[in-house]
């Protein structure tokens, strides 16, 4: 369903990254990690993208650039406690795992 929309709608940010997080559940991390680096070209601000690109490298264990990108999602406005719920946990999980202690 989302590949439709991107194919009907074009490529915007918003329906990249969450093709990128349907990606990332699927285990293509190689296809999320080029769609969101791209996606994030387009609109360096959209925190989002950089904490899914965050999620996406550090499962590749990538996890200095993970880093990385999660510190810039918080520089673009990331607030975990203004998340879903259901992402609210996945991402407190990346941040204890990235930056433990």
């Amino acid at each position: 369903m989302i590949n439709r929309a991107v194919d009907i709608y074009g490529p915007s940010p918003t329906l990249v990254d969450t093709l990128a997080v349907v990606m990332i559940r699927a285990g293509k991390l190689d296809q999320a990690v080029e769609q969101l680096t791209n996606a994030l070209q387009k609109a360096p601000e959209k925190s989002s993208l950089s904490l899914h690109l965050s999620w996406a490298l550090k499962a590749k264990g990538r996890s200095e650039e993970a880093r990385r990108q999660f510190l810039r999602a918080e520089e673009t406005g990331l607030k975990i406690q203004t998340l879903d719920p259901l992402e609210r946990a996945i991402v407190q999980k990346l941040r204890d795992e990235l930056f433990p202690g």
